[in-house]
């Protein structure tokens, strides 16, 4: 039984229960493939809904004199495209599958037909506007008319179009690809981490994309369109907040795990991710008990940002326990909120904000800074004050950098076990994707290492 395709010819032989493509290559000799027979549905389910497109739309060539609610009204009715046919009434698995089946020369033949993603010029069709139009209501610019940018964003959600050229016409090679999603990239914390799992992701013979995601930004939201563009295998979350509901968690695809991120939900479907971190509620009364050991009693805290809902909450939670347990009534103007015009989890930032606190109390013994960078830019503020650490003003960080032993004084820190947190993190994630394990959660326990910025002879102010 044979259908004809394109250029390309369907074969498929009952007796033997066997699928084939055939096609003439560049030097016009007959080639015959065997492939699977997801392919060969695929091929044509997808082609037969292409030409449905293609037909539909070729009858709308004079849209562009058409009005906008006519274009509107066009651009929300259009029949299913190739990707909706593809990604959503195949299983991707299944699909995926069967194409690792095929050699790479073979792949790049039949992918190119089957799984070409929608265009520019198809959404501009779709529309009945030109391609310039599509462009300027891509960039968002001024000159065009809102109901036609309406209805050309639309239709590019509604087709799944990517606009974005290196997120078309994907290679094999891109199927293979981990993301690592960094919430706060500059931060030195997270440098041996992403180099462990850069050096793991090599040996598997993937490739790598590391996205930097900005203080205020929604790593999910992110995640979803890397998944979307790259066709990624799995994702790291380096920090982070998660406070997300588990329905738009839900929405990754792919397997992913959390490493060093805070305030996941408890409700969450514990099934679906794996996370790997500290206890930082813990790990931030253990410091700040530490300090009130020291005998300080006016302790303040470089904090994140009041709506931050992730470690830098639950270290700020430690801090507030630990006063209470100790009979120490908080004072919240000792509490110092990262400057959010400044980089955050920066020495700058450390600086500033321990400037502003000395400059309003000089009744300070002691400083907890909820990262080492943070307590490194605190150390020069004092210094830069006339004052000595930690005979006048005490100065405790976070994390273990090596940047915070080798400074002068050496910073008393929490040191967490970050390579053991990189390494078993994307072991796991191989793992899943194997499908030789289930998600886990591991807790791990942090080092409380005291050096010079903390010890000295207790006060007894």
């Amino acid at each position: 039984m044979q259908y004809k395709v394109d250029s390309y010819t369907l074969e498929y032989i009952e007796n033997e229960d066997k699928y084939y493509i055939s096609f003439k290559d560049s030097a016009n000799n007959e080639c015959k493939i065997e492939i699977d027979k997801e392919i060969f549905d695929t091929y044509m389910k997808s082609k037969q809904a292409y030409v449905k497109i293609k037909n539909e739309t070729s009858r709308h060539i004079e849209h562009l004199s058409l009005t906008d609610e006519d274009i509107h009204k066009r651009a929300i009715n259009q029949e299913e495209s190739v990707e909706e046919t593809v990604i959503n009434n195949i299983q991707k698995e299944k699909m995926n599958k069967a194409l690792q089946t095929l050699t790479d020369a073979q792949y790049r033949r039949i992918d190119l037909h089957i799984v070409n993603e929608i265009t520019i010029k198809d959404i501009a069709r779709i529309c009945g506007v030109g391609v310039s139009t599509v462009s300027r209501a891509i960039n968002n610019h001024p000159d065009i008319n809102p109901v036609t940018k309406k209805a050309i964003m639309e239709t590019i959600e509604k087709y799944g179009y990517i606009p974005n050229n290196s997120a078309r016409n994907l290679k094999r090679t891109d199927a293979k690809c981990i993301a690592i999603l960094v919430k706060g990239l500059t931060n030195p914390f997270f440098a041996n981490m992403i180099r462990i799992i850069e050096e793991a992701v090599e040996k598997k013979h993937y490739s790598l994309v590391l996205r930097h995601v900005e203080f205020m930004e929604d790593e999910v939201e992110v995640a979803l369109q890397l998944v979307k563009e790259k066709r990624l295998r799995g994702i790291v979350f380096l920090g982070g907040y998660f406070h997300h509901s588990e329905d738009k968690l839900a929405k990754i695809n792919v397997p992913f795990v959390l490493a060093t991120a805070g305030c996941i939900p408890e409700n969450m479907n514990r099934s679906s991710y794996s996370s790997f971190t500290v206890d930082d509620e813990k790990e931030g009364y253990r410091m700040t008990r530490h300090l009130i050991d020291q005998g300080h009693k006016k302790i303040a805290i470089l904090a994140a940002e009041m709506s931050d809902m992730s470690v830098g909450h639950l270290r700020l939670m430690g801090y507030k326990r630990a006063l209470a347990e100790a009979g120490i009534a908080l004072d919240e103007e000792l509490i110092c909120p990262m400057d959010d015009n400044i980089e955050y989890y920066s020495m700058e930032n450390g600086y500033v904000v321990t400037q502003r606190l000395l400059e309003k109390r000089s009744d300070v013994t002691a400083i907890f800074a909820i990262s080492d960078v943070l307590a490194v830019g605190a150390c020069r503020a004092i210094k830069d004050k006339g004052m000595m650490i930690p005979k006048d003003i005490a100065v405790a960080g976070y994390d273990g950098i090596d940047m915070s032993k080798y400074y002068n004084p050496s910073i008393s820190t929490i040191k967490q076990p970050v390579d053991n947190i990189a390494k078993d993190s994307i072991k796991l994630l191989f793992d899943i994707i194997a499908k030789k394990q289930e998600h886990q959660h591991k807790v791990y326990e942090s080092e409380l290492l005291v050096r010079e910025s903390t010890s000295f002879e207790n006060k007894s102010n």
